[in-house]
């Protein structure tokens, strides 16, 4: 059946339409990547595992181990180590450091936008509205830790997992192989991006038949299968401990698991998710996205239920979110009844959910409530991205405690920070999170961790820490030093550390 024509009326409306959601757009992408563009020059940690993360890098870098026993210059991650590899090689040639962490997730970040811009033009969206999806996709940069352009694979796996999505969803056969291999790489980077294969897979063998499905299957599994083979030989079986057993003996929060995980993904774009719920029945033409879109939830809903699971890991699910629009539009477009409406509504209902992230609703109405004009009331109500970003003082703050540490007689521990040590000219110490993650009652190398405890209490002559609650030994072989003034240095994401108290070893084992 031929495409109806559509009446320059309703083509005219519809550009307009576009037209004010890229508008609403243009100040929240400009708002984060100016953002963006400060963090990437800060010389510090904005987030307290970009440093561990670093220290990976450096061990790739320098062809050392990166999945081996826990040792007390490092404990490896429960991580795939694309990300450390990509940042070591980088590193060959320019210096390893925050700034090219950042810029290296920086323009993952780029490419998954570009993915969705490309996958919502694939749906049936304009090129107004895909822009606009895009921006959507921005928009959610606080709600997931302003992880997008930190020192953490969380873009990177977006990056590559994203264009495989985009890609598996197209009619031809080299999509398919290309999509199958890029989500195999992906999972070199993050593991659980593997659970996603299972609905696409599904779906492609539905629209395009059982050959096709194995190609996909061939093109995905066979080079992850390689991989951990790979690895696992490599190293000894050590890395599937790293990736399945260590994480294995963590334990679930319930309620983060449910609901409070699908709660925050609806909280990042409540207007646009409502939306789309509200044509959920469209979905019947869009399986491939309907099954990518719940497998998502269901994953980031795990992750956000693991122990220790962040914000970060709903990115996923905030992509495909700002996705869905246009694959609603696209689908409610077949139908003449409802396609002037879709074309024309689904813009303006993002550029709504764009302009509310922009100005707090509840924080507007309190204003107003106080008796304040209408332009000081929107000044107040608008969304604050400073709190994300460093200061000059933070910098000076963080120049002056690499300075005190490299003054430092002997080694020093620095869990929350391990690379301000090797700024600092030192040899690094382990990262306080990955000696967590073993730190768990039947956990594959919980019997290490007395043997960390040992090497604390005989190899560091100081530690620098945000205040009294390691543990682990610290104030039986360790007394603050009130002398030592080390300045405060405060994250910006994520978990907050101020590093603040310097220990000085003062008793032998």
């Amino acid at each position: 059946m031929p495409t109806p024509a559509v009446p320059p009326a309703s083509r005219i409306a519809e550009v307009l339409a576009g037209a004010v959601a890229v508008v609403a757009a243009v100040p929240v992408v400009r708002g984060v990547t100016e953002a963006m563009l400060v963090r990437r020059t800060f010389n510090g940690d904005i987030e307290w595992m970009e440093g561990a993360l670093l220290v990976s890098a450096l061990r790739a870098k320098q062809g050392l181990p990166l999945y081996d026993l826990p040792a007390d210059d490092y404990i490896p991650f429960i991580y795939p180590p694309l990300h450390a590899w990509l940042l070591g090689t980088l590193g060959q040639v320019f210096p390893l450091g925050y700034e090219l962490g950042r810029t290296v997730s920086m323009v993952c970040t780029l490419v998954a936008v570009a993915a969705l811009v490309f996958g919502a033009r694939r749906a049936g969206a304009s090129w107004l509205l895909a822009l606009a999806s895009g921006g959507l996709f921005v928009q959610t940069w606080a709600a997931g830790g302003t992880f997008y352009d930190l020192v953490r694979t969380d873009a990177l796996s977006l990056a590559l997992a994203s264009w495989a999505l985009v890609l598996g969803s197209l009619p031809s056969a080299r999509a398919t192989v290309a999509s199958g291999l890029l989500l195999a790489v992906a999972f070199t980077a993050k593991q659980h991006v593997a659970l996603l294969g299972i609905p696409m897979l599904l779906a492609i063998g539905h629209a395009h038949g059982r050959k096709r499905a194995l190609q996909f299957a061939a093109a995905s599994a066979g080079p992850a299968l390689l991989f951990l083979l790979g690895m696992g030989i490599a190293t000894r079986g050590s890395f599937l401990a790293w990736l399945v057993l260590v994480p294995g003996a963590h334990g679930q929060s319930l309620s983060r698991l449910f609901p409070l995980a699908q709660i925050e993904v609806w909280k990042a774009l409540p207007i646009t998710t409502t939306a789309v719920l509200l044509c959920v029945a469209v979905f019947r033409r869009r399986a491939y996205w309907a099954g990518v879109a719940l497998t998502t939830l269901l994953i980031v809903s795990l992750m956000r239920g693991h122990t220790g699971g962040f914000v970060n890991v709903l990115i996923p699910a905030f992509w495909v979110s700002a996705l869905l629009p246009a694959v609603v539009v696209g689908a409610l477009a077949e139908r003449p009844a409802f396609a002037p409406w879709a074309r024309i509504g689904a813009p303006l209902i993002v550029a709504l959910q764009l302009c509310a992230w922009q100005t707090s609703l509840p924080l507007l109405i309190a204003s107003l409530r106080k008796g304040e004009p209408l332009e000081k009331a929107i000044e107040h109500a608008r969304v604050d991205l400073k709190k994300y970003v460093p200061t000059d003082a933070d910098a000076v703050k963080v120049a002056s405690l690499v300075e005190q540490i490299a003054s430092l007689d002997g080694r020093v521990l620095i869990p929350h920070a391990p690379w301000y040590a090797v700024m600092a000219g030192k040899e690094p110490s382990f990262a306080l999170i990955a000696l967590w993650d073993i730190d768990h009652k039947g956990g594959h190398y919980r019997p290490e961790v007395a043997h960390i405890d040992d090497r604390i209490a005989t190899e560091f002559e100081w530690a620098i820490l945000p205040d009294d609650k390691l543990g682990h030994g610290l104030k039986k072989h360790f007394v603050r030093a009130q002398e030592v003034k080390v300045q405060t240095v405060a994250s910006r994401a994520g978990w907050t550390v101020k590093l603040r108290q310097a220990w000085k070893r003062t008793r032998q084992p």
